[in-house]
């Protein structure tokens, strides 16, 4: 049975970890830069354009939709 359970918890989290995209746009020093999203730091603003996946919880600080 708890074979089953740790099997079931990991399927939801490799789930999880497919949604967030690979890469994200950042502003970096007035420049947009493409990173690794694991790369994002704390307080970074990222560019999130229409149609794509947001790559991290956060604040928007601005655009409409």
């Amino acid at each position: 049975m708890e074979i089953r359970s740790r099997k079931g918890t990991y399927e939801v989290l490799r789930a999880l970890f497919d949604l967030v995209p690979p890469k994200a746009i950042v502003i970096r020093e007035r420049k947009e830069t493409e990173i690794n999203s694991s790369e994002i730091l704390k307080d970074g603003i990222v560019l999130v354009k229409p149609g794509s996946k947001v790559p991290v919880d956060g604040i928007v600080i601005g655009g409409e939709s």
